[in-house]
């Protein structure tokens, strides 16, 4: 997620269609799923300075929300002993960008993952990706979460309590033309959440 070529009309256009998309991380719901519903909710403050990269889009210190709804008997697309990975879903959101003022913009991609880690004693973690196209701009973007060991029972879909967000264990990066920016994460939340009928535990 870079523009340093691009004039800034369309800029800031891209900023109001990459961001008309975020008040949830994704909607991501696999073909013929039965039972629950797994909603992975990311929502927070960017913060005020990136860690790298010039920010063409000014996310630093703005809000997002992001979701992503996946049925619980979803298969993973690849998958190894201690990860799994979740192809081709559906994201949602919403964010506030300093080039477009107050209103939220909302992102969206038919292409997202999702992808759970396990290192036993040491840290879970949790990646979603996605190629957005806002107008001709390709952009990608890419949230890196470590949460704390046991969080997650296995890598595969399953819920879990809300877990606590911060520079330490966030991250965010986005890259449009080779170039890429990454803000940390300075404060919110992630959750897995289910809705309808049980999900079978998950294998570890």
């Amino acid at each position: 997620m870079t523009f340093q070529n691009t004039p800034a009309i369309a800029l800031a256009a891209a900023a109001v269609s990459f961001f008309a998309m975020a008040d949830v991380l994704a909607a991501a719901t696999g073909a013929g799923e039965t039972g629950t519903t797994i909603t992975y909710t990311a929502s927070g403050v960017f913060a005020s300075q990136p860690t790298s990269g010039s920010d063409p889009l000014e996310l630093a210190g703005e809000h997002f929300t992001v979701t992503i709804n996946v049925g619980s008997s979803t298969p993973p697309s690849q998958t190894g002993r201690n990860w799994a990975l979740y192809s081709d879903l559906t994201l949602k959101g919403r964010v506030h960008s300093g080039l477009v003022g107050n209103a939220p913009v909302t992102i969206g991609s038919s292409s997202a993952n999702i992808q759970q880690l396990i290192d036993p004693g040491q840290y879970d973690e949790f990646r979603m990706g996605a190629p957005l196209k806002v107008f001709s701009l390709h952009i990608s973007i890419v949230a890196d979460i470590t949460l704390p060991a046991g969080t997650l029972s296995g890598p595969l879909l399953q819920t879990f309590n809300p877990v606590t967000l911060s520079p330490s264990d966030a991250s965010f990066t986005y890259t449009y033309d080779g170039a890429s920016t990454t803000l940390a994460i300075q404060s919110g939340t992630l959750t897995a959440t289910s809705s309808g009928a049980p999900a079978a535990d998950n294998a570890r």
